[in-house]
């Protein structure tokens, strides 16, 4: 008689936070399941084959079975296996609720079931390969607060798509600064609608152990810096409004002060 021992319940407790979902939007979707089965006195089980079935419910007990998988047979090691759940639709995790896996070897219904992390809602993840059937509305890559959107490389922040917005009177203005380039790089506070398309530097003087920045910068409205090192578009002075829409085209140590 082979059964699930608490042990067996703690290994898939703490791998369950490691729960790799593979996802392609449109394709099959899998669970890496990792678990140990022993006898009726807590052994290992012996090496071999066993068959195994996954049920997927929506309750610990009872509730309704969402899907379940082909029977397929895992070989243990000192009792311990590793198995791909594949195949499972995308519906069995719609809404988000919880999801619970009842196993079941050689015919034999081991309990209880085990409860999915929310790991298992990566489900909703973008491939690192590509995606398809998006819906434009609904699947994005970005922030739904206040806080920028970075991408790195290297470490190194390398653009930054930040919330610019203004309330003034009856009207709200909201524009996206865009900053990209050097870490270094920056945009003044206030501002809207900014763009630093890329350059600006910063190095490390390895004698004096000491940085050296040469940041491109916007300081007023609308203004722009397509490339190039220390460079400023705005004057820098008064409002983040008095001096907009400068730009700055490339090379090196220019500022353009606006209209």
């Amino acid at each position: 008689m082979i059964q699930r021992t608490i042990f067996f319940t703690l290994i898939l407790i703490t791998l369950s936070l490691m729960i790799n979902l593979q996802v392609v939007l449109g394709a099959p979707d899998s669970i890496t399941y990792q678990g140990k089965l022993t006898n009726a006195v807590g052994q290992s089980v012996p090496d071999g084959n066993h068959p195994v079935q996954f049920r997927f419910y929506d309750a610990l007990t009872g509730g309704s079975l969402l899907w379940w998988s082909p029977e397929i047979s895992v070989s243990t090691n000192a009792g311990v296996f590793t198995t791909i759940i594949s195949g499972i639709p995308g519906s069995v995790f719609a809404g988000g609720n919880d999801r619970w896996i009842e196993t079941v070897v050689g015919g034999q219904i081991l309990s209880p079931r085990v409860k999915l992390t929310s790991v298992a809602y990566s489900l909703g993840n973008w491939s690192l390969s590509g995606n398809q059937g998006t819906i434009g509305s609904t699947n994005f890559i970005g922030t739904l607060d206040d806080q920028p959107l970075t991408f790195k490389v290297f470490n190194r922040t390398a653009l930054r798509l930040e919330n610019a917005v203004r309330d003034s009177l009856q009207i709200t203005d909201y524009c996206i600064n865009v900053i990209g380039g050097s870490h270094s790089n920056f945009v003044t506070s206030g501002v809207l609608g900014a763009t630093i398309a890329g350059g600006g530097m910063s190095s490390h003087w390895v004698p004096q152990d000491s940085w050296q920045y040469y940041p491109n910068t916007v300081t007023d409205d609308y203004g722009t810096v397509a490339g190039g090192t220390s460079h400023q578009a705005g004057d820098n002075a008064g409002t983040t409004y008095d001096k907009a829409s400068a730009t700055v085209g490339g090379g090196q140590n220019n500022t353009a002060s606006g209209a």
